[in-house]
Formats: structure tokens, C-alpha cells, sequence
């Protein structure tokens, strides 16, 4: 996933936001192994990963509705990730909150692969159209 965010043509809000949810899907294991540790560690990246959303929002003169739909996402993400580990602090060895927090990332990451995956799709077919336009090298 990391590979495919570098390599998309994403605005830096995008890029920033499905990173945090790569970090998150990275830092998962930890919340159920150790479920304080893993709780702070996604604390800290979703707290400094608000800052930084914050920070470029603040920095336009303009903000435009969709330029909050990305943010938006990720705020519903991390909002479901955050009920799902509140359970397993709330009740650690659960099966059913283990169980409950790997169905909430697992929604969670094929939604950040869809994104991702339409993003891709239209990036080729704008690919496409810029080759089809150009012109073939040496014409006259």
C-alpha cells in the first residue's frame, strides 16, 4: 500500500490520510497482543495525524466541500477503529472484541483499497487519453 501512495498522482490531504491508514493497519496487531500499548500508539497517530490535516486545511485560502471528503473518511475510519479498541481495553482476551476490532480494520483497509484502486483506475485512463493525444514523435 505504501508503494501504491507513492506512485498515484494523490494531493498531499489524500496521500497523508491513506498513509495514516497504512500506519494504523501497521500498528493493529499491537492493539489486541498489547492492548494499552497499541491503543496509545493509535492515540498518538491519530492525534498527530488530525495536527497535520488540520495544519494543511488551515494553510488554503479556499476550502472547497470536497476537499473534505478525504478527512471525512478518515475521521469515520478512525472513529470505528476507536469504538472497536475501547472494547478490547474495556474487556482484553475477548474473542468477540478481538474479533470485532480485525472486522472493523478489515472494513476499514478495503475501503482505503478502493479509494486507492479508483484512484489508480482513473489515473490510467487519464494516462490513456494523454497518450492517444499526443503526438506520435517525429510527426511533422
Amino acid at each position: 500500500m505504501a508503494a501504491l501512495l507513492l506512485w498515484l498522482p494523490l494531493s498531499g490531504l489524500a496521500r497523508l490520510s491513506l498513509g495514516a491508514l497504512t500506519a494504523a493497519a501497521f500498528l493493529a496487531p499491537w492493539v489486541v497482543a498489547v492492548p494499552v500499548v497499541g491503543a496509545a500508539g493509535m492515540g498518538v497517530l491519530m492525534v498527530v495525524v488530525f495536527g497535520l490535516v488540520y495544519r494543511r486545511l488551515a494553510d488554503r485560502t479556499t476550502l472547497r466541500a470536497t476537499d473534505l471528503w478525504v478527512p471525512f473518511g478518515l475521521a469515520i475510519a478512525f472513529t470505528l477503529m476507536i469504538a472497536a479498541q475501547v472494547a478490547i481495553v474495556a474487556a482484553p482476551g475477548s474473542d468477540l472484541a478481538a474479533l470485532a476490532f480485525g472486522g472493523t480494520t478489515a472494513v476499514v483497509m478495503s475501503g482505503e483499497v478502493a479509494f486507492v484502486l479508483h484512484r489508480s483506475w482513473d489515473s490510467y485512463h487519464t494516462d490513456i487519453k494523454r497518450v492517444q493525444v499526443a503526438r506520435p514523435s517525429g510527426a511533422v
